[in-house]
């Protein structure tokens, strides 16, 4: 998996910590939350945790974006078995699980599949609809951040 860098990411963002003793070994693993950035370091934290750390030591990743963390905040799915087809901008993409989320109060949705690691943004208002390579959990939240989307991401 890849490192974070601290152009990769913005305060709130979560990423993978890996703590490491002197040998390099993972003595342990946490899910933190950027809350300060500098030149070459994050500042992180979880409730009580905190960990400031340079970056560039293998030791801060993304998280994965997975179903169940779709799941938990607030993505239904819609298909997750066979293969089933969308159409996005008039060409047919084929898949075999989708998850959409539905935003509160618009007629607004965000559709993910995770086997293309493509988020279709659809909003209503404007006619804006989107499409983006994703992956990891901090990409999830700039994507969101970008279209005013307001939604805290649950672990």
């Amino acid at each position: 998996m890849a490192e974070i860098n601290v152009t990769d990411v913005m305060l709130g963002d979560w990423v993978l910590y890996e703590h490491k003793n002197s040998r390099g070994e993972t003595v342990s693993i946490h899910c933190l939350k950027v809350e300060n950035i500098t030149k070459d370091s994050l500042c992180m934290r979880s409730g009580d945790y905190w960990r400031v750390q340079k970056t560039g030591l293998g030791m801060v990743k993304p998280i994965p974006l997975t179903g169940e963390i779709l799941e938990k905040n607030g993505f239904e799915e819609l298909m997750s078995e066979g293969k089933g087809v969308a159409a996005m901008f008039g060409r047919k993409v084929e898949h075999t699980g989708v998850w959409m989320y539905c935003i509160p109060d618009t007629f607004d949705s965000i559709s993910y599949i995770p086997e293309r690691k493509l988020l279709h943004l659809k909003v209503m208002e404007g006619g804006i609809t989107d499409l983006h390579n994703l992956q990891y959990v901090h990409e999830l939240q700039h994507i969101l951040r970008l279209f005013g989307i307001e939604k805290e991401i649950i672990l």
